[in-house]
């Protein structure tokens, strides 16, 4: 079984879901208007002879890199802080409050394609604390805005993936594995690590259903590999203590029901193994 991983916690951690909102917000507003005022004054400075005529035009060439820097700085900031955001859910295991703080930044937000990605994120997050019905009302609102592209149709099928098997809709399982994997030729790098695990998930619990222990075995095991998150851990030793519960090895499994019961926060599989720990 694999050690208790010690990754960070987010720095939404301890805060409120009104809180975190709000910390999101004016992350938001810092990297959009911020690195925007940035560009402009910087601009400015470095062209100002230009302004006051003591340069020729060729100096308002220096306005391209630095808006090009300030660009790239944009892009690094949204990509560390949506990490970051997002590991309410990866890394303190906490979809519960994710899906409180993407209801109150939802109220706010117009814009149909920011929309559309926090209502898969809110889909997701509802969709680990178990209630499938309100997962699915903001998955199908997000897939209607036609406005998802790249990884969030991925994230659009892995959410759609996790609804059908909480209902042990396994036809449904296969028929969007089946969709991903189409598609896995053209995958690369993060996307592809993603595709490899979503495929990974939907293989071993098919094979499991069917009985293919053996075969659900290695899977997990490759599962085991790919899990780096907190809540990939929680949800891979969950998985493992099934298996074992399958092939009726109490005994086995009861360490990695443990693991998800401790590690699994308010995932609707902590609760399951807190339930089977109870009944065994």
């Amino acid at each position: 079984m694999q050690e208790a991983n010690t990754a960070q916690h987010s720095s939404y951690a301890n805060l409120t879901p009104s809180e975190c909102a709000i910390k999101y917000r004016n992350r938001d507003l810092l990297g959009r208007f911020g690195c925007a005022a940035a560009a402009v004054v910087l601009t400015l400075v470095a062209c100002w002879p230009y302004v006051i005529g003591q340069a020729g035009w060729p100096r308002l060439l220096l306005a391209i890199p630095i808006v090009v820097a300030c660009v790239a700085v944009e892009f690094l900031l949204f990509s560390r802080w949506g990490m970051d955001f997002q590991g309410i859910v990866t890394n303190d295991c906490d979809p519960a409050k994710m899906l409180k703080v993407e209801e109150l930044l939802l109220g706010r937000i117009k814009n149909r394609r920011t929309r559309a990605q926090h209502l898969l994120i809110a889909s997701q997050a509802a969709m680990l604390t178990g209630d499938v019905a309100r997962s699915r009302q903001h998955r199908d609102e997000a897939v209607a805005t036609g406005k998802l592209a790249g990884s969030f149709k991925f994230m659009a099928l892995n959410i759609g993936i996790g609804c059908a098997n909480l209902e042990k809709d396994w036809q449904q399982v296969r028929s969007l594995r089946d969709e991903a994997a189409a598609s896995y030729p053209k995958a690369r790098g993060a996307l592809k690590a993603g595709l490899d695990q979503m495929l990974a998930f939907a293989d071993e619990a098919l094979a499991a259903t069917e009985g293919d222990l053996q075969t659900a075995e290695t899977l997990l095991d490759k599962i085991d590999a790919l899990a780096k998150l907190p809540e990939q851990q929680a949800s891979a030793a969950f998985r493992r203590a099934e298996l074992e519960t399958l092939k009726g090895n109490d005994e086995a499994a009861r360490p990695y029901y443990m693991k998800a019961e401790r590690e699994g926060g308010t995932c609707f599989f902590a609760r399951e193994a807190a339930a089977w720990l109870a009944a065994h």
